[in-house]
């Protein structure tokens, strides 16, 4: 099985109209480590999106995230989760791949990125599969 990723499975249970229901996303690996940053202290993605299937509280500053493949191509999306100031610039969006035009860094952060380019990109894995 050469170059076939592994999957993980992910059984999550939520309850809908009062009928308990069981919901399942095979994820590769690599969208699952993605998942794991926006729903973690790293990417904080909850804290203003509804991310589909999360049982845990999400805000709701930004749109949810449920087809969000559908909605942009993988251009702009990457665009927009590396430096949203390039679409918006009055945006709250964090820039999570770029230092460009950032003030008030804590001097052991400054240059550094929020996520590191492995991260960065398993978040895009994620979102590329939400359509």
């Amino acid at each position: 099985m050469l170059g076939l990723p592994k999957i993980t499975t992910f059984a999550l249970l939520g309850l809908s109209l009062g009928t308990q229901f069981a919901f399942s996303q095979a994820l590769s690996e690599d969208a699952a480590k993605g998942l794991e940053i926006m729903k973690g202290r790293t990417g904080q993605c909850v804290l203003c999106h509804q991310i589909p299937n999360n049982p845990s509280p999400m805000g709701n500053l930004g749109p949810s995230l449920q087809g969000v493949a559908k909605r942009m191509d993988a251009a702009t999306l990457r665009a927009r989760l590396a430096d949203e100031r390039s679409i918006n610039p009055q945006t709250i969006m964090p820039p999570y791949f770029s230092t460009r035009n950032l003030s008030e860094v804590d001097p052991l952060l400054e240059g550094k990125t929020i996520l590191s380019r492995e991260e960065f990109e398993s978040v895009m894995t994620y979102l590329l599969q939400l359509n």
